[in-house]
């Protein structure tokens, strides 16, 4: 019963870790997205 408890806490774990990265890497996207935006709007500006 332990052995299972213990997979679970380290499968949960990974499972958190790994949508940790997936948010921070989906974030740095949106960032990116909106400069390139930005960059255009004020290119069709001038």
């Amino acid at each position: 019963m332990s052995i299972i408890l213990g997979l679970l806490a380290i499968l949960s774990a990974i499972g958190l870790f790994s949508a940790i990265l997936i948010k921070s890497q989906a974030e740095k996207r949106i960032a990116l997205r909106k400069k390139h935006y930005r960059a255009k709007l004020n290119e069709i500006k001038w």
